[in-house]
């Protein structure tokens, strides 16, 4: 989508384009990316692109679309542009049908000179989905994942190394009928929060039942329903590591917003008396213990 613009220069108006895309700004940190190739471009334009027959010029072709983003991924990867051509000529072979001699010096070889020149990436998702080369609603995409961990790494201001330092889960389990289940629920929502790149205070919607499915995967010991890990989340609330921002509402075809919760950050104190200084490896405790006992 394209946005036009006019900036006033001396006397006159100079048009310019915005493109809302996802090509990202050389502000754009691309350490966060991991260092190979993305998986959908991997798997949908590396091996070569048919083209459409009816699409015939060539800033309008899968194959122009498609060699900017293969071209895009070997820069950011730090092959030169040299090397860059030789691989883009062997991919063009690839494709059905090659671009001709001619097309290749008019076109293709100018485009890596072009995409060398500025500075842009294509990052995950967004254009990559609207081209259809990202799989990311169809099946998991470790590539992602990997990407927004990273990213919310970097953004890491305080140690979440803090919660087990400050005694938090002795603390839990002593004070609280769920405190474990709270204990459990506190790490759940951080290595979620991770998992979707979100930030350390960011808002994280997660539902009861969403959360109640993965620990009972993650704790084979821990059963936990969506009305318990309610009351779990409530308790995070009154100790101050958790507020709930935004409440759910339904939305259309009868689906559910969940609930928006931000960790408290820096993570603070307990009450120094009720901690319990000998509940260090508390959740390996949990192996072992009867469901039906922690929560009936």
């Amino acid at each position: 989508m394209k946005k036009d613009t006019r900036i006033l220069t001396g006397n006159k108006y100079t048009k310019t384009t915005e493109t809302n895309s996802e090509i990202s700004s050389s502000e754009t940190k691309s350490n966060y990316y991991p260092k190979r190739i993305k998986p959908c471009v991997e798997e949908s334009i590396l091996p070569g692109v048919t083209e459409d027959s009816h699409y015939r010029k060539w800033k309008f072709s899968k194959r122009w679309e498609a060699a900017k983003i293969l071209i895009s991924e070997w820069k950011r990867l730090g092959y030169d542009k040299e090397k860059t051509k030789s691989m883009v000529l062997d991919w063009n072979r690839l494709n059905k049908p090659p671009l001709t001699p001619k097309q290749v010096e008019e076109n293709l070889l100018p485009l890596v000179d072009w995409v060398f020149k500025r500075e842009f990436e294509y990052g995950c998702k967004k254009k990559l989905l609207e081209l259809r080369v990202c799989f990311i609603k169809e099946r998991r995409c470790l590539y992602y994942e990997e990407y927004s961990r990273n990213k919310a790494k970097s953004l890491s201001i305080y140690p979440d190394e803090d919660f087990d330092k400050n005694g938090w889960p002795g603390y839990l389990r002593k004070n609280y009928e769920y405190g474990l289940l709270a204990e459990v629920i506190y790490r759940e929502m951080r290595t979620f929060a991770s998992d979707k790149g979100v930030p350390q205070d960011g808002i994280v919607f997660i539902g009861f039942e969403y959360l109640a499915r993965r620990i009972t995967i993650e704790y084979k010991d821990i059963f936990p329903t969506a009305m318990t890990v309610c009351r779990a989340m409530k308790v995070l609330e009154e100790v101050g590591l958790l507020r709930k921002v935004s409440k759910g509402c339904f939305g259309g075809k009868g689906l559910r917003r969940a609930n928006g919760y931000q960790r408290i950050m820096p993570i603070p104190n307990p009450q120094p008396e009720a901690i319990d200084e000998d509940s260090t490896n508390l959740l390996q405790q949990v192996k072992g213990v009867k469901k039906e006992v922690l929560y009936t």
